[in-house]
């Protein structure tokens, strides 16, 4: 478990019953493969990647493994190799 120290900032303008959206940053890898979230689909748990066919005629699913998370991307931990011709 994680405790977070907010440092005080000015709430004065805050009042019973508002609400308000808040974010954390966490982590931040660079230099990583990432696929955009809306690539990824999910299927009894497991993560999946639209990878188009060497082809070009259409894609296939393949299983990932992700790691961080963002708000548009993924990392792609393991599955298939990025920049490198599909497995036939």
């Amino acid at each position: 478990m994680r405790t977070w120290i907010l440092k005080k900032v000015a709430f004065e303008g805050l009042r019973t019953g508002f609400s308000a959206q808040v974010a954390f940053f966490v982590d931040q890898k660079k230099n990583v493969p990432k696929i955009p979230l809306d690539a990824i689909r999910w299927a009894d748990g497991q993560p999946y990647a639209a990878i188009p066919r060497a082809d070009r005629a259409g894609f296939d699913w393949r299983s990932i493994e992700l790691g961080l998370v963002g708000s548009s991307d993924a990392e792609i931990k393991s599955g298939p190799q990025i920049g490198r011709p599909r497995d036939r």
